[in-house]
């Protein structure tokens, strides 16, 4: 084929399926593409099929017809579409049953990190007041053995007390058996 032939029936591929619903000439209004018709929006407005669809100024294109008479798009028939979509929500369907199972595995772990914080919180709560309980028990025993080394030194002050006196005693003692055995003696 060369290249003219090529052009034209390109054109007329592309511009064939908007020849088919033109809008009326005489009324003035210009050809607007409206959609698919078999989207949500023509379902709600009354479910027509492909007979039934409006016609006149502001209507959808229709679809052309395809070699065995069910309506195309991009060249695909009604029913490759229809599989097409079935196909796809089946896709979706399945990664929205993943996604709530890893949402349902994520609850479950933020709960059980949850639990475990809650039971870090407690051990970190009695750690604190086992320390604190120690401190005052850690006070106390300084405090006694403070008490304790006064105590002590009391009582060594009062031993050097009386060793002194007992060596005063000894030592008056000894100076008057001293001078007993000088008396006896006659004198010095």
């Amino acid at each position: 084929m060369n290249r003219k032939k090529r052009v034209w029936l390109a054109a007329g591929l592309l511009l064939g399926p908007a020849a088919c619903h033109l809008p009326n000439r005489q009324t003035g209004e210009s050809y607007t593409l409206q959609g698919d018709p078999w989207s949500a929006k023509a379902a709600e407005s009354g479910g027509a099929g492909p007979g039934d669809a409006p016609s006149g100024p502001g209507a959808p294109a229709a679809p052309a017809a395809g070699r065995d008479g069910r309506s195309t798009t991009a060249g695909q028939t009604v029913l490759e579409q229809l599989e097409e979509a079935r196909a796809k929500v089946k896709a979706l369907e399945l990664e929205n049953q993943q996604l709530r199972s890893d949402g349902a595995s994520l609850a479950a772990v933020v709960e059980q990190l949850r639990q475990q914080n809650a039971n870090l919180a407690q051990l970190a709560d009695a750690g604190h007041q086992a320390r604190a309980a120690l401190d005052r028990e850690i006070e106390t025993l300084r405090q006694a053995g403070k008490e304790s080394e006064a105590r002590c030194r009391a009582l060594a002050d009062d031993l050097l007390s009386e060793r002194i006196q007992r060596v005063r005693v000894e030592r008056e003692l000894i100076l008057a058996k001293v001078k007993e055995a000088e008396s006896r003696d006659g004198g010095p």
